[in-house]
């Protein structure tokens, strides 16, 4: 399978971060696009990269940040998406879930104890058994066979 086999949107949730245009949920963030997608391809769905800010109601929101989370896990399998990669740097915004300026936990490395600001409702949704990470030998690469949903 080549590129060319498969098809991807974005999206992104910018809340009231200075880019925003106020807080949308991952179905208004992603559905106008996938429908038209739909209508055009009948190629396995990808989302290469999505994310959103916990700026909310002027102020910063993890919670708000984790609830959306957990709605794009609950949209991504509602439409049969294929592979989903957040965007995990705070770049315009805190888009991180792991690493970032902010989080619902901290995760401490066993290998050295450094100590991470997390959401744990990332970890928990990809940990569920229908996610599959990249191959051992080349992390955070998907086969083909993967991508169609071959495990």
């Amino acid at each position: 399978m080549c590129i060319r086999d498969r098809v991807g949107i974005d999206g992104y949730n910018f809340g009231d971060s200075p880019m925003g245009e106020g807080w949308q949920s991952p179905e208004s963030t992603f559905e106008p696009m996938r429908t038209r997608v739909a209508d055009l391809t009948d190629r396995p769905l990808s989302i290469p990269e999505f994310g959103t800010t916990s700026s909310r109601d002027g102020d910063h929101d993890v919670q708000a940040k984790r609830e959306w989370i957990d709605d794009a896990f609950d949209y991504i399998e509602a439409n049969d998406v294929r592979m989903a990669c957040w965007f995990n740097v705070d770049k315009e915004t805190d888009w991180a879930v792991f690493g970032g300026a902010r989080g619902t936990e901290t995760f401490e490395d066993p290998r050295d104890g450094e100590r991470y600001r997390v959401y744990d409702i990332f970890r928990e949704r990809v940990q569920r058994g229908e996610y599959v990470g990249g191959g051992m030998g080349r992390p955070g690469v998907l086969s083909d066979a993967q991508f169609r949903g071959e495990f």
